[in-house]
């Protein structure tokens, strides 16, 4: 007879220790008697509450006893999940957040904190280290608790593989934490772990494994009560079976991401437009290009480019260390293979950011037709945080010296729209569409002069060679859902 059977007795139990309690009150939720444990939290909820705490220490005669750490550990993290359930959420703070140092999910959750601190890092071979060895350290736990515990830690290690480029062994570690979760019923778990081998399978180009996925992430997010995201997923499942775009735009309304043909009209919500690959980012690559650009803001473009070439061969889809390695080209004075560079982001995602129009202005510098100096002041004009008023002074001047610029006939209207002078803004985008060859300027210079014209022919006109021009891809995805709002 266990111990909790004799709670059915007329009397109510008396333990002499804190100890006699903690362990009836395991045995309880261990055996999922509901009854029998709110009939202990009721009796005894004053010395639960003051003695709970300190229950997350593990006992000195359990310590070099791992079969019984094991059934004591999982007993415990029942009892602090029952606890909480009923209102007392001490000991399950307590077990998350740092009591009792020996105890094994306190120091699980420290490992988790200091691999998610490396994985910021980029040290993903360190944070992976950190959780297989904590697997082999707890390999003899048992129950749900471990389990989930379990379930994060493979779901981290499939994480740092498939960032530094292993992703067969990134897969195995995905459905070990998918495994996990499936069997113990963790349905957020389950999701989560099923967009991890979504995203792995995309990245392997294999469409027909990632359909597959994102079939069940649709299923499972109606089972959730989840309808918009079960719509997304199944959206994105056709998609990928009728062959996902290397490059396109979606749009972000609120927290919701949709495609151009599916956006609603935005109820006041700010709309977005993102870039979206059909692959994701590997970590290390992204780590690399972002030390990439530190080093070119600090005029060393020489190790910035250092940087974007080891980023290139980390990841070879990803545009962007192509994208980067143009820029830092162009301030070696090197347009030739700057021009190189924007092929290849062209190639990898075509439309990637102003890469068409950057190509065009290279290519025309490296041909004679511009001075070097020209993409330096195209800088300058378009991401620097000079002021409007100086933008202005700066592109009327070029404008002396370049005046079939397109792109500085641009940025003179966005200075001037900066500044309140929408009439002369409209002049100096229709000027650059006179002088205007290259398809991308061209596209952004519509959609900026549609954006001041009154509702009607002529801006609608604009709107619609916008989208048909096949240039810059965030214009057009711009122009297009005007045109659909009839805004």
């Amino acid at each position: 007879m266990g111990l909790f059977d004799k709670l059915f007795g007329r009397k109510r139990p008396k333990f002499e220790s804190p100890e006699q309690l903690r362990n009836a009150l395991i045995e309880a939720a261990v055996s999922g008697n509901r009854k029998v444990f709110e009939e202990l939290c009721t009796s005894h909820r004053i010395d639960i509450d003051r003695h709970c705490e300190s229950w997350a220490a593990v006992p000195e005669a359990l310590r070099k006893d791992k079969e019984a750490l094991a059934q004591f550990a999982n007993g415990l993290i029942a009892m602090g999940i029952a606890l909480a359930n009923t209102g007392q959420p001490k000991l399950l703070e307590q077990l998350q957040g740092g009591g009792g140092q020996d105890n094994p999910f306190t120091k699980w959750e420290r490992v988790f904190n200091e691999a998610n601190s490396l994985i910021s890092k980029m040290d993903y071979e360190g944070a992976r280290s950190l959780l297989e060895n904590r697997l082999v350290d707890t390999r003899d736990l048992i129950g749900t608790g471990a389990d989930r515990f379990r379930s994060i830690s493979y779901g981290l290690i499939s994480q740092c593989r498939f960032h530094v480029g292993e992703i067969e062994s990134s897969i195995v570690a995905g459905r070990n934490a998918l495994e996990i979760c499936e069997r113990i019923g963790d349905l957020d778990g389950v999701n989560a772990y099923l967009q991890t081998l979504m995203e792995i399978r995309r990245y392997q180009g294999d469409a027909a494994e990632s359909a597959i996925l994102l079939d069940r992430l649709a299923a499972l997010s109606g089972q959730m009560n989840r309808p918009e995201d079960a719509q997304r997923w199944s959206r994105r499942a056709s998609i990928t079976r009728a062959g996902e775009p290397l490059c396109r735009i979606v749009l972000r309304i609120g927290n919701q991401l949709y495609e151009q043909e599916d956006a609603p009209v935005a109820q006041d919500q700010r709309v977005g437009f993102e870039f979206c690959r059909n692959r994701g980012s590997l970590g290390r690559c992204a780590g690399l290009v972002q030390k990439g650009r530190e080093a070119g803001g600090a005029d060393d473009p020489k190790e910035a480019l250092s940087l974007f070439r080891q980023a290139a061969d980390v990841d070879p889809f990803d545009p962007d260390p192509h994208y980067q390695a143009g820029v830092a080209l162009m301030a070696l004075g090197r347009p030739e293979d700057a021009a190189e560079e924007l092929r290849a982001t062209e190639e990898r995602a075509p439309g990637w950011f102003q890469c068409r129009s950057d190509l065009w202005l290279v290519e025309q510098i490296a041909l004679g037709t511009f001075p070097l100096e020209v993409h330096q002041l195209m800088r300058v004009l378009e991401d620097s945080s000079a002021p409007p008023r100086d933008k202005r002074s700066l592109a009327e001047a070029a404008l002396q010296r370049f005046a079939t610029l397109a792109p500085v006939h641009h940025q003179h209207g966005r200075a001037l729209l900066s500044l309140g002078q929408k009439d002369q803004a409209a002049s100096a985008f229709r000027r650059g569409l006179e002088v205007a060859a290259e398809p991308d300027i061209r596209t952004r210079l519509r959609v900026d002069l549609a954006a001041l014209l009154e509702l009607g022919e002529q801006r609608t006109s604009l709107l619609k060679q916008a989208v048909d021009l096949k240039g810059n891809l965030v214009a057009a995805a711009q122009a297009r859902y005007l045109l659909q709002c009839g805004v």
